[in-house]
């Protein structure tokens, strides 16, 4: 605000364009909301951050799709119930990058962040400084603004919008998947091994996001998400594969070689399907050490 705070993009030439959907108590209709939604991809712009969330709205459903069928990436908070975050909207929509809270302390999930299979990272939500007005203001004074600590998912989101917003400056032909894509592959890797319903894929890391491997020119068209590299499994294992190629029509995945006898499973793609899951029983195979392979076709396999 060129008085006492930095945004977190700097001063890079990265445009904020405020929309107003909710009232001074922090409540709004979905008719306003998916209004504004509609309102701000008519304007042009290249991200959505939508620090809001209930229950779901076919209104809003249309919006946001509205605004992805315009290449928008719609970025949304997870919400602050401490509950299943699949049941939150619009975080819970496809294609909608879903952000969760973490603590500052030893990147902890936040107790009151929303959890699930619909969470794709996580960012700092806990005691953010963010500016107020005077009467609620606690830090500050006249000359350098009003500022109060304030948590919730709702503040998370737009972390990882603006490291979205400076991917799209860094790559202006990047698609809004090519963005989705450069934040969660680059994230830290947070809780279990490989992504999970607690942290996602990881916490936001803007740095190797911005790093050129993330180009969607430079980057592999199918990477494995699960299992991580050199990680032991045992029992029934998830095989999880992001492709990045929209002409990717199926993937095979492979044990050791790719060779037709070690075939683990082939999968089809359906629709606009990106992530490619199957199963894999280690019973089946003795104790020992692994390589899985997973392969695409853009053509018959």
């Amino acid at each position: 605000n060129q008085k006492g705070i930095a945004g977190a993009v700097g001063s890079a030439d990265v445009k904020i364009y405020p929309v107003k959907v909710m009232h001074d108590k922090g409540s709004g209709s979905t008719f306003d909301i998916a209004n504004g939604i509609q309102y701000a991809a008519d304007q042009g712009v290249d991200i959505i951050n939508l620090s809001l969330g209930g229950k779901y709205s076919k209104a809003i459903e249309q919006a946001v799709k509205y605004a992805q069928n315009k290449g928008i990436l719609v970025v949304a908070a997870a919400g602050n119930a401490a509950t299943n975050v699949d049941a939150v909207y619009p975080a819970a929509l496809p294609d909608v990058l879903t952000v969760g809270a973490i603590t500052q302390d030893k990147d902890k999930i936040a107790d009151f962040s929303n959890q699930g299979s619909t969470l794709d990272v996580v960012a700092p939500g806990v005691d953010i400084i963010t500016t107020t007005i005077k009467e609620k203001g606690t830090l500050g004074d006249e000359s350098k603004g009003y500022y109060v600590k304030v948590s919730g998912t709702s503040f998370a989101a737009p972390y990882a919008a603006a490291v979205a917003a400076l991917y799209k400056l860094q790559n202006p032909g990047a698609a809004a998947s090519d963005i989705a894509y450069a934040i969660t592959a680059a994230a830290t890797d947070l809780g279990t091994a490989g992504r999970d319903n607690t942290y996602g894929y990881g916490k936001l890391n803007a740095a190797k996001t911005l790093d050129p491997i993330t180009d969607p020119e430079q980057r592999p068209a199918i990477q494995i998400l699960e299992p991580t590299k050199d990680s032991h499994v045992m029992g029934e294992v998830s095989i999880q594969a992001r492709v990045s190629d929209e002409t990717i029509n199926s993937v095979r995945f492979y044990l050791d070689e790719v060779k037709e006898e070690n075939l683990i499973s082939l999968i089809n793609k359906q629709g606009e399907q990106t992530l490619y899951n199957t199963k894999w029983d280690t019973k089946k195979i003795a104790d020992g050490s692994y390589t899985v392979w997973a392969v695409a076709y853009n053509g018959e396999a």
